[in-house]
């Protein structure tokens, strides 16, 4: 237990993984066989993550060595910044919520964003040291943007060419 007051209780579990961690291992697998696999606790997630949407099997890998790191850097509600190192490939696995909308850049260029285990986002990395964001950016927001830029520009030409 990490408190006890009157006030209330906060317990500790060194089960729980990190926001942020690397796995060597990613598994193709459909919803059913994922949800079958988390509720018989069938899967180390500190060492594999389950991939939804897969067409082949990820290729095994050994899990990332002693040197493997990774760190958020930044984070807000429309975006979060991660600095992964890791001395083979790898997969990132970011335990927040997958939404249709999010993307992911690697160093700079976009990258494959997996849904991992059920509910959570993933990205593949190769050895070496790497800047990975994760965006919120939904189509809906920029259809919308365009509409309103377009609405703005004909409510501002009628503006100014007057009434005859």
């Amino acid at each position: 237990m990490a408190y006890d007051a009157p006030d209330g209780r906060i317990f500790r579990t060194e089960a729980a993984l990190p926001r942020a961690f690397l796995v060597g291992r990613g598994r193709c697998v459909d919803d059913r066989e994922a949800r079958r696999l988390i509720a018989a606790r069938a899967v180390d997630f500190r060492h594999e993550v389950l991939l939804a949407d897969c067409v082949e099997p990820a290729p095994a890998a050994e899990p990332p060595g002693s040197g493997a790191s990774v760190r958020i850097t930044g984070h807000g509600p429309h975006a979060v910044q991660v600095r992964a190192v890791t001395d083979r490939p790898a997969y990132l696995v970011l335990t927040d919520t997958w939404y249709p909308g999010w993307t992911a850049r690697v160093d700079g260029r976009e990258a494959r964003l997996w849904r991992a285990n059920h509910a959570f986002r993933a990205v593949s990395v190769v050895p070496g040291e790497h800047l990975v964001e994760f965006r919120y950016e939904p189509a809906w927001l920029t259809i919308g943007l365009a509409t309103s830029g377009v609405s703005l520009a004909v409510v501002a030409l009628m503006l100014t060419r007057g009434r005859p």
